[in-house]
This record gives structure tokens, sequence and C-alpha cells, in this order.
């Protein structure tokens, strides 16, 4: 599922917990192994992976143990200040669970 602006946050929050779970048992890592590796409790990766609401903490400490964080920069693109606009750059492939696109990084 691709996530859309128009969506609610709970369907993102739910498509986030969907993606990161089925990442984590591609990776054969248990909810316990995750809590270890990134200092969360197992209750809490379990909200996260039944789209209850998360930390920003706990999202990058859970995508950088899952080697996904190489596209935090497109969550927040940087603003540029003289043009008063986002700062356009190239496009960059996003891989997240079985999905893969490319996104224009602005």
């Amino acid at each position: 599922m691709n996530i859309s602006r128009y969506d609610s946050i709970s369907v993102i929050l739910g498509e986030y917990g969907r993606r990161i779970k089925t990442t984590r048992i591609a990776l054969s890592i248990t909810q316990d192994e995750l809590s270890r590796k990134t200092g969360l409790s197992r209750r809490t990766i379990s909200n996260i992976e039944n789209g209850n609401d998360f930390s920003m903490d706990s999202l990058i400490r859970i995508l950088q143990t899952l080697k996904l964080d190489r596209n935090l920069n497109s969550i927040v693109p940087e603003y540029d200040n003289e043009r008063q606009r986002y700062k356009k750059k190239k496009e960059v492939p996003v891989v997240w669970g079985d999905e893969k696109w490319l996104i224009k990084q602005r």
C-alpha cells in the first residue's frame, strides 16, 4: 500500500507498523531481539507493529536497527530559506517492505 497524504493518521500508523513487522520477520528477528537491539520494550515493539501511536525516537531506533534509515531525509526535507521552498534533489530509490519506488527528494 502506498501511503497518501490524504490517509488518516491511524491508517499511516497501521501501515508503518505492518511494514516494520514484515521487515522484522523477513530478517528473522523476534520482537524480543528487536527490543534488546533498540532498547525499547517488547510491548512498545508490539504496539508499533499493531498500528498504535509511537514516538519519533522509537521509529528512528527501529529503522536504524532494521537498516531502513537511509531515507530519513525524505521524511522532513531540508527547507531552503533563500528560495523559500524545498531544495530540489535527485530521485531516490525507496524500499520499504515489499514495495519499491522512486521519490523526488525536495
